[in-house]
């Protein structure tokens, strides 16, 4: 007579204790409280309903004090009830679903949507690519990149005007640009000459580098997940991230550093592999990446050795060999750039405890707000949780996977903590780029979280679609903002004579690329004093931190009597087509101040 097979063990209530399973119907009701108030406050902002002093809102200009308590009721209950259907089909179904393991297998799906993504970062980058003129940052490269069509090297002056920000420190002998490595300037330099100069071909080569990084940012994907569906998610994320598309349509070199640090990283990546074209690929990356701007080389070399020295020791001499190559490139250039007068100019403001914390609290701020919406942090322990349950994963060695996402999680570390000492302030911009690999991050969470159930996924995509302005950004391109620089660019071409001096104490440097005058005050370190009277005088209400003594001298000018005041039907706002989503300028602003200018009598 046979033994009787061993029942097959289930899983039920009575397999997990009740405190656990009250701790977890209280983590739920937590978390559906916080996505509660965060969709209304998300969606208040997204669809201007202003608050009231009784808490409620004011909805299309009609007082509607019972708004917030509707839409928190109804989310909290709509999410609450997915939590707790979630926590009843993982815990009280018989035979739970394992995950579905990842795959790197082509599919016409995958196909199909690789096409379909970079058609829409195509689509998003160019679209009104030349509507905005050039704002100070920008025009301050495309003029570097004129002179480099004239002169065939990046000069700080075209000998009529300067192009400093910081008082003269950028220049070296013969106004030479030693602020910046030149390769951006090179190749907004070769657009010029290809497409003709205008504000479109000045931008051109940023989208390009920007619409090369969504394919790139696949390709690394699918390299460190090995895992198609997770790519595709990855790189989808990054097309519709406001802060990436804002950075790659700039004529700087934010998208040339997001570009050329993921060629290293899948330079290093398949070095680690003792793959093919990995140490070129991981030696080509970083030049290019040194020569677009030297700090992120550093960076980028640090996180790689720690990896290494954390998970593959024993690739450490190859790793060597092509870091000490990448050093004898950039040698020559570094000796030049250390003559660099940056600690006259920030020397105060870098290396400064306080100051660095500060820094370090607003990347983490930014990162939390702009790249990873800070809703979806739990998803990650969710996915842990149910990949531990699963009997899939036996295997307690470190899987690709948890390399990948240690490899991503040293990068973006190593940007915050090595950045926030060195910067003179936390802008968005110097994330640039990590700002990829939080869009992998992003794009892995909800593949993995796809894998559990369809509804959590879609939940998270909606997170990030109402985390980022994507309806502002789409609202900016239907409908042209009305800005301060364009305005003035439109008068002085209208009405000012070839010869007329113009004076201005911030934005000169938009006036310097489309006029065709001499251009006066701004940060170029001049001295007004020695000047002759100027025609015009565009007197900006914020300056941006400029020095006093050019303020003080236009406001002297202006209230001197010889000049008529001119005002301009358009507000004076600070920025305009800034980089950073916290402060671009997405919609007319019409509750600033007109802009003012001055005509000599």
């Amino acid at each position: 007579m046979s033994a009787a097979l061993p029942a097959r063990p289930t899983t039920s209530l009575e397999q997990f204790p009740q405190p656990r399973r009250l701790w977890l119907l209280f983590a739920g009701i937590v978390l559906a409280a916080l996505h509660a108030f965060w969709a209304v406050a998300t969606l208040t902002g997204q669809f201007h309903v202003a608050r009231d002093i009784y808490g409620g809102f004011r909805l299309l200009g009609s007082p509607t004090a019972g708004l917030t308590q509707w839409l928190v009721h109804v989310d909290f209950g709509v999410f609450l009830t997915g939590v707790l259907w979630l926590i009843r089909e993982r815990w009280d179904s018989p035979h739970p679903r394992t995950m579905e393991p990842d795959s790197v297998a082509w599919s016409f799906g995958h196909r199909v949507g690789l096409a379909g993504v970079l058609a829409l970062g195509a689509g998003l980058l160019l679209w009104n690519l030349g509507g905005p003129i050039l704002w100070q940052d920008e025009a301050q490269s495309a003029l570097i990149s004129r002179t480099v069509v004239e002169t065939g090297l990046p000069r700080g002056t075209d000998g009529l005007n300067y192009f400093s920000q910081e008082q003269g420190a950028e220049y070296a002998e013969h106004y030479l640009w030693r602020w910046h490595t030149w390769l951006p300037f090179y190749l907004v330099a070769g657009s010029y000459e290809l497409m003709g100069e205008s504000t479109f071909s000045a931008r051109f080569p940023g989208a390009l580098l920007g619409w090369l990084s969504i394919w790139l940012t696949y390709q690394v994907g699918v390299e460190l997940w090995r895992d198609r569906r997770s790519a595709l998610l990855g790189a989808a994320t990054l097309s519709i991230c406001v802060g990436f598309l804002l950075l790659s349509r700039q004529c700087r070199y934010y998208s040339a550093s997001i570009c050329f640090t993921l060629l290293s990283v899948l330079g290093y990546w398949r070095l680690m592999r003792a793959e093919r074209w990995g140490s070129t690929l991981l030696i080509g990356g970083m030049t290019l990446l040194f020569q677009t701007h030297y700090v992120y080389t550093g960076i980028c070399g640090a996180a790689f050795v720690a990896h290494c020295a954390w998970f593959r020791r024993e690739r450490w001499k190859p790793l060597a060999v092509a870091a000490v190559s990448v050093v004898l490139l950039a040698l020559p250039w570094v000796i030049w750039f250390v003559q660099m007068k940056y600690g006259s100019r920030y020397g105060g403001r870098t290396f400064h405890l306080m100051n660095s914390w500060d820094d370090l609290a607003r990347f983490m701020q930014q990162i939390a707000l702009e790249l990873v919406p800070w809703m979806l942090w739990p998803i990650p322990f969710v996915v842990r949780h149910v990949r531990r349950k699963s009997a899939s994963e036996s295997d307690a060695s470190p899987s690709p996977a948890t390399e990948a996402t240690a490899l991503i999680g040293i990068l973006v570390a190593a940007h915050m903590l090595l950045l926030a000492p060195i910067v003179p302030y936390a802008f968005f911009r110097y994330l640039a780029p990590i700002v990829p690999f939080t869009a992998m991050l992003v794009g892995r969470w909800i593949a993995e979280a796809s894998r559990i159930h369809q509804a959590l996924a879609g939940w998270m995509l909606a997170v990030v679609v109402l985390s980022w302005p994507c309806a502002d950004f789409v609202k900016e391109q239907l409908r042209p903002v009305q800005a301060p620089v364009a305005a003035i660019v439109e008068y002085l071409q209208s009405h000012a004579a070839p010869r007329d001096v113009i004076a201005a104490n911030y934005g000169d440097l938009p006036l310097k690329y489309y006029l065709s005058n001499r251009v006066i005050g701004g940060l170029t370190g001049e001295d007004l004093a020695q000047q002759p009277l100027p025609e015009w005088i565009v007197l900006r209400q914020y300056t941006c931190g400029g020095p006093l003594s050019v303020d003080d001298q236009l406001k002297t000018w202006a209230a001197s009597g010889e000049y008529e005041r001119i005002t301009l039907a358009v507000p004076d706002v600070p920025f305009e087509h800034r980089e950073d989503p916290a402060v671009h300028l997405f919609a007319t602003d019409w509750g600033e101040k007109p802009v003012v200018i001055y005509h000599r009598n």
